[in-house]
């Protein structure tokens, strides 16, 4: 989930402030604790936060000590006798009751506590203080103060830290109150340690969580996150991104030691003036060595903090102290250096490139033009997207520059010992690279297998030569990528044809498709990482690689959907994570789209039923259970978290395949064919809503569709969880010149608010069928259908149009 909204900025003007050095001002935050001479004795007091409302019933309140002049901090403790606070938060959508019913077992939360550590930069302070004054003389227990400061001092401390980049860009910035966020980690009384976060400048203002381990890594388990009140009634809106960079030039270096040193040089935009505090992404494995603007020095700031970055799913975020406010609408230039590791050797000059999309500073959602200058080790072959201007050996390495001069939204690269083959399909280039080598894994999971070998044998007793059968180990020789290259090439060649007559232009002209190691893949603007299990034969594949779906999957799919990704999430893009399904789902269905094409109807029925089968799948220690009941498809990212293993890219890219396939049957295919074809024209460059995806696709309706808004199709579908199980019970009867079908429609397998419109086909002996849509829902659904000729079948969805059970 992606909570700081990169990219804003702050406000400057604050030379008091902005006097100490980044390094000064965060030492003092970090060392900021309890202030005991502001403890307070409390009864009834509240503070609310849009949805979120606490109660402090009766305890003692401790602020923490003032940072720059203003108090970041606040503890609540509940050690008196009947001590007690209340916090309740009441999510406005399904789908986020649904989630915190998961973690809670209740669709809202009141929770009662007596902690609460609370940080902040907003008005907290004030609007608690102010209570506290109201009441009459304030009760001050500097005694009780002492107490907690001795006992929860590190603990402020550590939660601190895990703010410390906002907390350094708000005081730096002296951000206003309402653009400030607050933050507060309480133990209750039934649900143990949990977090409940309030932040304007998020997608989701709201988030209700908390750190978890699993498998020795931590991530942040978002029990509910949702737009606050004033975001959705549109009476409020998210600070603008207020700076851009524009026209990179990239210099960097890759050591024989694969270290990576960058020198970032880029056009700095503001559209407001006197901004002084800017924020930046790139991956916390690349760290910040110097920045300038105009060519003079500017002071940065660089640490990882541990919420930040679990809830941004590992993204770092640094801060720039221009050295003087900027002005609107004048040109400035920043340069950045930077060094790390982000390229592991999988063996054999194979590798496997991290931080792919952040490996550089960056403003995420912006697009621009690249050039850059690359130098590499000398036995190594590079993957970079754009036009060739220069190649050729640099003081023992080789260099490659290339330009991208049609924005993209953000430069990938690959590296590896390459064979290349080369496709032009018109106007367009494609380059498929490959591995010499396999990598070590893969040559490892070359699996051999006994065969039985006649062997001659003289048997003493009888004196004759017997002939035996001797088991003999025959393993495999190692895979060898290079011999797949021509086909792949191919393939790859003619899906991004067919995909050019679907959707138009890609961003590029030319695409490189370069191998990964792993099981996935990713679509870059102009590069293509494809697994490096889609450069073997079946047969080489692990056996838990084998199977007629794997080998559709690597041989069919995978490639077709990294293709896609040229105009799915490269052209158009989403920015919340709840959209974030978009982007995979249309990926994933152009892919089969292709593969109707290619192998026939047939091919895509049988991979949408063993995607049913897949999403039906029962999950132990989940009771009746399945993968496609963890959760809606909009929970985004989150859904990595749930108890069913592989539960996200089941619900996204499955689940999602099938909403597509749902919204293909209810438009025909011609008018299907127009809603993609308008969605990567409407949205290029732009990016879109699950909601604008709804609108968007009801407008291409066939006239008189039931559900003409598709609101019933999108709350069972996309806001909630239901396979449902449908059976459908007829009959006939009259004579002619009449006759008249009843009958009736009956669901089950899904919650009582599930609902759908089912496609009832009336079939004759000659002439076209009539088809009744039936809207089923917790009772069975009763329809009639007078016709002038005998019927001879009536069928519940004969083409397989709904993500349904049939009995």
């Amino acid at each position: 989930m992606k909570w700081v909204r990169l990219g804003l900025v702050l406000m400057a003007g604050f030379v008091p402030v902005l006097a100490a050095t980044a390094a000064d001002l965060a030492a003092e935050v970090r060392a900021a604790g309890l202030d005991h001479e502001q403890c307070y004795r409390i009864r009834d007091l509240s503070l609310t936060k849009e949805d979120l409302r606490f109660y402090f019933t009766d305890g003692y309140l401790v602020f923490g000590k003032p940072v720059s002049g203003r108090r970041h901090s606040a503890v609540f403790l509940g050690d008196v006798e009947a001590g007690d606070a209340e916090v309740l938060v009441f999510p406005p959508t399904r789908s986020e009751r649904m989630s915190l019913a998961r973690r809670t077992k209740s669709p809202n939360l009141n929770e009662h506590f007596r902690l609460a550590v609370m940080i902040f930069s907003d008005d907290t302070y004030e609007v608690l203080r102010e209570q506290i004054e109201s009441g009459g003389r304030p009760q001050k227990t500097p005694e009780q103060g002492i107490l907690a400061a001795n006992r929860l001092d590190s603990v402020i401390r550590n939660l601190t830290s895990s703010f410390e980049v906002r907390l350094m860009e708000d005081v730096l910035g002296e951000t206003p109150p309402a653009e400030g966020f607050f933050f507060a980690s309480l133990r209750g009384e039934k649900l143990g340690n949990f977090d409940v976060l309030y932040d304007p400048r998020s997608y989701n203002q709201i988030v209700i969580g908390a750190v978890t381990e699993r498998g020795g890594d931590s991530y942040y388990d978002i029990w509910t996150s949702f737009e606050a009140r004033s975001f959705r009634n549109r009476t409020r809106q998210a600070p603008d991104v207020y700076h851009r960079l524009e026209n990179y030039r990239i210099d960097a270096w890759l050591a024989s030691d694969l270290t990576l040193k960058v020198a970032t040089k880029a056009v700095l935009k503001s559209s407001r003036s006197g901004l002084r505090v800017l924020e930046f992404a790139m991956s916390p494995r690349m760290r910040i060595a110097s920045v300038s603007i105009d060519g003079r020095p500017a002071e940065f700031f660089q640490r990882e903090s541990l919420r930040e970055s679990l809830l941004r799913e590992g993204d770092g975020v640094f801060l720039v102290l221009a050295p003087e406010a900027l002005e609107a609408g004048r040109e400035y230039e920043i340069e950045f250096t930077a060094e790390g590791a982000i390229i592991q050797s999988a063996g054999n000059n194979v590798y496997f490139v991290g931080a792919r999309t952040s490996w550089y500073p960056n403003i995420p959602g912006t697009f621009t033009i690249y050039e850059v200058t690359f130098r590499y080790p000398a036995e190594l072959s590079l993957a970079l997207p754009g036009e060739e201007l220069e190649s050729g050996a640099d003081g023992g390495q080789k260099l490659t520059r290339r330009r991208i001069s049609t924005p993209v939204r953000f430069l990938g690269f690959n590296l590896g010992d390459y064979d290349r083959v080369l496709v032009t399909r018109g106007p367009y280039r494609i380059e498929v690279l490959a591995n010499k080598q396999a990598e070590a894994a893969l040559r490892a999971a070359a699996q051999g297998s006994y065969s039985l070998i006649p062997r001659a044998v003289y048997d003493p007793a009888t004196r004759r030569t017997v002939i035996v059968q001797t088991p003999v180990l025959v393993v495999p020789p190692p895979p060898v990528p290079t011999l797949q290259l021509r086909q792949i090439a191919s393939e790859v060649a003619a899906a991004f044809e067919f995909m050019v007559d679907w959707f138009g232009p890609p961003p590029l002209s030319t695409l490189i498709v370069s191998p990964i190691p792993g099981t996935f893949g990713q679509g870059f603007p102009g590069l293509v990482y494809l697994s490096t299990y889609s450069y073997i034969r079946p047969e080489q594949r692990p056996t838990a690689l084998k199977g007629d779906y794997p080998e559709t999957f690597f041989s069919d799919i995978l490639h077709a959907h990294e293709v896609a990704h040229q105009w799915w999430g490269n052209a158009v893009f989403t920015n919340s994570p709840q959209d974030s399904w978009l982007m995979e789902a249309l990926a994933n269905y152009s892919a089969l789209l292709y593969l109707e094409k290619r192998r026939g109807a047939r091919a895509l029925e049988q991979v949408l039923a063993e995607y049913r089968q897949r999403l039906l799948r029962r999950v132990a220690d989940e009771a009746d259970g399945t993968v496609e009941s963890m959760g809606p498809i909009v929970w985004g990212p989150r859904l990595r978290f749930l108890p069913a293993a592989g539960a996200w890219e089941l619900i996204t890219y499955e689940k999602g395949s099938w909403i597509l396939h749902m919204l293909r049957r209810k438009m025909g295919d011609q008018r299907f064919a127009a809603f993609l074809g308008e969605l990567a024209r409407e949205f290029n460059r732009r990016p879109i809503t699950t909601e604008e995806f709804r609108l968007a696709a009801a407008r291409h309706l066939p006239p008189s569709s039931p559900d003409p808004k598709l609101e019933t199709f999108f709350q069972s579908y996309v806001y909630s969880t239901g396979v449902p199980t449908l059976q459908l019970q007829s009959s006939v009867k009259g004579k002619s010149p009449v006759w008249t079908v009843t009958g009736k429609v009956t669901q089950s397998g899904v919650d009582e608010d599930f609902a759908v419109w089912v496609p009832v086909e009336v079939q004759f002996r000659s002439g076209p069928p009539l088809v009744q849509w039936v809207r089923t829902d917790l009772e069975p659904a009763e329809f009639k259908i007078t016709v002038k000729q005998a019927p001879v079948r009536v069928i519940l969805d004969p083409s397989g149009s709904l993500l349904a059970v049939k009995k």
